[in-house]
């Protein structure tokens, strides 16, 4: 029974890892290192905790949009929000990585820069058609 028991304990812990992750824990298989189908399967279980993490972060993030989009009617500052979270989410920062919001409206143009390397919001451009 002791040799059974002790051949089952990489069992025992990836099922209280599989439970932390229910609670959000997404760190939970990290260094579980097996050299056997027991050491695979907590790999396998760590590649999906961090698709979940993703995937979480990605329906926050969205939520917050939804929640900004019904309380908050300035772009500007639903920008300041939603621009950190889509690096976030994205996986940045990574240097010299931007991405840019352009707004047109009647006879004018803003423009929202966001650097993920710099954490911030750069001011808005603002341009006018000739």
């Amino acid at each position: 029974m002791t040799s059974i028991r002790r051949q089952m304990q990489p069992l025992d812990l990836l099922t209280q890892a599989t439970k932390r992750v229910v609670q959000r824990d997404f760190e939970a298989f990290r260094g579980m290192v097996w050299n056997d189908e027991f050491g695979d399967l907590a790999r396998a279980f760590d590649a999906m905790s961090g698709k979940l993490k993703l995937q979480f972060s990605a329906l926050e993030t969205l939520a917050d949009v939804d929640r900004l989009l019904l309380h908050t009617p300035e772009l500007e500052l639903i920008l300041d929000t939603l621009l950190p979270r889509i690096a976030g989410v994205l996986g940045w920062p990574i240097p010299y990585q931007s991405f840019c919001s352009i707004r047109i409206q009647r006879s004018n143009a803003r423009a929202y820069d966001f650097y993920a390397a710099e954490s911030q919001q750069l001011p808005y451009a603002e341009s006018r058609p000739t």
